[in-house]
């Protein structure tokens, strides 16, 4: 029963996969050529029931039986093998998955940090910006009581002109 599908792209460095065609390939080979054998055996035991040819009969009847007997052990060993190799590969998956687990919390800790990052700069440059406005502010609050002053000394020098030249 398939419950996950996972997308795995084998690292060149280990060959393990290899091992698993290695080891069951060869048992499939022999599953065709013990189905041949057999496919055979029930050919000649058809062609002597046809015939009528009981001694020959029997004697292919006891050489299918005891086909028949040695090929348990045969899918025994193929099972042990495919049991043993889905082991291993569920093992694989578990490590691969570990991984990923690994990887997806270093990406959202520096997907974390990067926001920090961003964030800080931001309220740095937000800061930099403030302090520049509040010094802009008070160079033109200068500026303005200097020209005010300025004003008023003018407009003094000015009466006194007045009071001056009126005398």
């Amino acid at each position: 029963q398939m419950v996950r599908e996972v997308a795995f792209k084998p690292d060149v460095q280990k060959k393990g996969y290899v091992m698993e065609i290695i080891e069951l390939g060869p048992h499939l080979d022999q599953i065709k050529i013990k189905t041949r054998e057999l496919r055979a055996m029930l050919a000649r035991r058809d062609e002597y029931l046809e015939q009528r040819n009981g001694e020959s009969l029997m004697a292919i009847s006891r050489d299918i039986l005891a086909y028949c007997k040695r090929l348990p052990s045969f899918f025994f060993r193929f099972n042990e093998n495919a049991n043993r190799l889905l082991f291993e590969s569920h093992h694989r998956l578990q490590n691969l998955e570990t991984q990923l687990a690994a990887q997806r919390d270093r990406y959202r800790t520096t997907e974390t940090t990067l926001i920090v990052l961003v964030i800080f700069s931001v309220t740095a440059i937000g800061i930099l910006f403030a302090r520049q406005l509040t010094q802009s502010n008070e160079k033109l609050l200068r500026a303005w009581g200097e020209m005010r002053l300025a004003r008023d000394e003018a407009e003094q020098a000015s009466r006194a002109k007045s009071d001056f030249v009126s005398r």
